[in-house]
């Protein structure tokens, strides 16, 4: 019933085109299609992470956390009701609007959107970041028990300057 990560954000914007470009330029997201009024980007082998809604009131916003499956979603979702937070199933259309398979969503103390879910959808095409940039760039170094905490497919992405 522990929340294991942050799957994704939605903010409502009128401003697209300048989101647009710090997630693509800035940040080296992969756009995805998502139709008029909608934009939504990539950051690794998920649908989306990032989706941004000009349908939206400004600066709305919502948050995924993601669970490990359906009886941990029911778990969580039950101890939120027991706590005195007034939760809500989703219907099947908003969590495939969300490329997910279950939804929950309850509002935290300052009115924000949160969701909970499981299930998330991974994309069918590999992740392309939009900017070499990004994928060259030394984050930091690390030890190699740190880096050997982490999963294989990020090991690659360490790199140390000396």
């Amino acid at each position: 019933m522990e929340i294991q990560a942050l799957g994704y954000l939605g903010v409502g914007t009128a401003r697209l085109d300048d989101w647009t470009s710090l997630a693509t330029r800035g940040l080296g997201m992969q756009a995805v299609d998502r139709g008029a009024g909608i934009r939504a980007f990539r950051m690794d082998d998920r649908r989306q992470r990032l989706v941004l809604d000009s349908t939206m009131p400004d600066n709305a916003r919502y948050f995924g956390w993601e669970v490990a499956n359906a009886d941990a979603l029911d778990a969580l979702a039950a101890r939120l009701e027991r706590a005195g937070v007034a939760v809500r199933q989703e219907p099947a259309a908003l969590a495939d609007q969300r490329f997910v398979s279950g939804l929950i969503s309850f509002l935290d103390p300052s009115g924000n959107r949160l969701e909970a879910f499981h299930g998330a959808a991974v994309a069918d095409t590999p992740f392309h970041p939009t900017t070499r940039a990004l994928r060259s760039t030394p984050v930091s170094c690390m030890s190699t028990r740190a880096t050997t905490a982490l999963p294989s497919s990020r090991r690659r992405l360490i790199a140390c300057t000396t």
